[in-house]
């Protein structure tokens, strides 16, 4: 995705789009009004016989200018009124699409109190979110809606987490670097709070400059409560990895 502001912009807009190729399934390009202020969230909810059940609000940190999740925390802390206007906005679109069974995830942004769709999927939600889910609600999406559908009882897991938070790995550099060396995961992955750390990437990779979600190198999940603290335990373990790089000229001439 890309912003437009302008005339002059939409060129380059249309050539990002374009080179993101195993997102366009038949060529067609959206473009639509873009919401410029406001908190984005997503919304994941389970549906049995037509009835919504929204299990979780997700707070999403987005890095511009091309849109790249970077981050969620869930629940998010929101207003009654907020979370309610969300709520009925959400199942009124899976209504109004014949959404009957299994699981959704649309993407909101609220604004002023108003929420905008973004999209929706009837699937759960990417990035992990289906894991935070279960989590911090007890409720496996996949095993819930298979054992509906099959009618066979279904039971919930222990809840571990009141609040998950997870960040998302992003290339921070300029140009395609080479990995020289990884250091700290051990330490970080023992820390409390954490859930599971997943990188990528090792010794060797190759790391070009982030333009999409394809260019993820791994994640930090973690867990806890208040939302501050699972979020502090994911930022410190974050802090502990050391990532060393090379420029490709600089391992040519080694």
């Amino acid at each position: 995705m890309s912003i437009i502001r302008s005339f002059e912009q939409i060129e380059d807009a249309l050539r990002h789009s374009t080179q993101q190729d195993e997102y366009i399934l038949d060529g067609t390009l959206v473009i639509e009004e873009y919401i410029d202020d406001g908190e984005e969230y997503s919304v994941e909810v389970l549906t049995t016989n037509g009835r919504h059940e929204v299990l979780a609000i997700t707070t999403k940190e987005v890095v511009m200018p091309y849109f790249i999740e970077a981050g969620h925390l869930l629940p998010a802390p929101l207003k009654m009124e907020d979370r309610e206007a969300i709520q009925e906005t959400v199942c009124s679109l899976l209504t109004s699409i014949g959404h009957l069974e299994g699981p959704s995830h649309t993407e909101i942004k609220l604004r002023r109190g108003i929420p905008y769709i973004i999209e929706s999927h009837t699937r759960y939600g990417g990035n992990q979110i289906w894991d935070m889910v279960r989590l911090t609600t007890g409720v496996n999406m996949q095993r819930a809606t298979v054992c509906h559908l099959l009618d066979i009882p279904y039971v919930k897991e222990k809840v571990k987490y009141p609040f998950c938070c997870i960040k998302l790995l992003l290339p921070q550099v300029e140009g395609k670097v080479v990995i020289m060396s990884v250091n700290g995961v051990n330490e970080a992955e023992h820390m409390d709070g954490i859930h599971r750390i997943s990188l990528d990437v090792g010794e060797h990779s190759e790391l070009v400059p982030a333009t999409s979600n394809k260019n993820y190198i791994g994640y930090f999940l973690g867990g806890g409560s208040p939302p501050e603290e699972a979020a502090a335990s994911v930022e410190h373990a974050l802090s502990l990895i050391r990532i060393e790089t090379a420029s490709i000229q600089q391992v040519q001439s080694i």
